[in-house]
């Protein structure tokens, strides 16, 4: 099962909802500056429980607030807001000083909605494209697998559509120590992870259970029939050591893919790079290479590596 990170929040709503739940839906659906909350934060709300969020600090604690007191009321009316993070602002100031601004859709979902509910998650479940639409009307789906994330406001009307289906694939290459480490923070990155690996009964494989699948593979260079084409995926090569990387390396060449990383100290890459070159590598793809990988923050462990590895995931798909 796709650890989709849109999967856990839709299918917890939906359990309250067969309880005659009902919920406040608090939407991030626009974003400037350096808003705390981001265009697709979200949270849900009961009167008892809460997850998710829409950024954080006093303006979050208001609007959860404010969403309780008409759950309370039983006003159910959908919402849009507009917060300005600045003292400065004459109107519609947040709370928070931070600077930057984000607009938040108030709607609520109750028994009626359940239907809707078991379709968007069956829709991820299985990688149908579907979309969440939020406008006057409240909440509602999509199937157009062409829209991903738009966001329209006019005098008179607004929407926001955010597809559901937008977990990226990465392959990591290699099952040892820094690849169990790496793996337990994927699962909370919303990548969809595919670890591949030569050795079998490897004890680090064996207790990887944050991965969505397992590969183990009789030689490295089977990954290019393996591994299906995706300018949008992720590649992590970590095996254990540079003649594998290497043989890694040549099979993954041809197939798109918009990162590809090596671990492995600067001598190695060094090493590795000139072979490469001397193989008659393009000059583009050897230049690609994120190599090492990871951020220079002096990590030692294999978990403080695969912070590092993360954080450089982030900063690269957040640039």
């Amino acid at each position: 099962m796709s650890k989709n990170h849109h999967s856990a929040f839709w299918q917890r709503i939906e359990s309250e909802l067969k309880n005659n739940t009902t919920i406040a839906l608090l939407y991030v659906v626009d974003s400037k500056g350096s808003s705390p909350g981001r265009k697709g934060f979200r949270m849900a709300l009961s009167l008892h429980e809460l997850w998710g969020s829409i950024g954080g600090g006093i303006m979050e604690h208001k609007w959860v607030e404010y969403a309780r007191k008409k759950l309370i009321d039983g006003a159910y009316k959908t919402e849009l807001f507009h917060q300005i993070h600045s003292k400065e602002a004459a109107a519609n100031q947040s709370g928070m000083i931070c600077s930057g601004e984000q607009t938040l859709v108030l709607t609520y979902l109750n028994i009626d909605k359940i239907d809707l509910l078991n379709q968007l998650n069956a829709a991820i479940e299985k990688d149908i494209s579907v979309s969440i639409s939020l406008s006057n009307a409240g909440f509602n789906l999509e199937f157009d697998k062409n829209k991903q994330q738009y966001w329209v406001n006019t005098e008179t009307d607004w929407v926001y559509i955010e597809n559901q289906n937008t977990v990226q694939r990465l392959n990591l290459i290699g099952g040892g120590h820094c690849a169990l480490a790496l793996s337990e923070i994927l699962q909370k990155l919303s990548f969809y992870v595919c670890l591949y690996d030569t050795r079998k009964a490897l004890n680090t494989i064996e207790q990887n259970t944050f991965v969505d699948e397992k590969h183990i593979i009789d030689d490295y260079a089977q990954l290019e029939n393996l591994i299906p084409p995706d300018p949008n995926q992720y590649t992590v090569i970590m095996t254990w050591g540079y003649r594998t990387d290497k043989i890694a390396i040549h099979a993954l060449q041809y197939i798109s893919a918009a990162f590809v990383g090596v671990l492995g100290s600067q001598h190695k890459i060094d090493t590795l790079k000139k072979q490469l070159v001397d193989e008659g590598f393009a000059k583009d793809f050897i230049e690609s290479l994120h190599a090492p990988i990871g951020l220079p923050i002096h990590s030692k462990t294999p978990f403080e590596i695969a912070i590092s590895i993360a954080a450089q995931l982030i900063q690269f798909r957040n640039r």
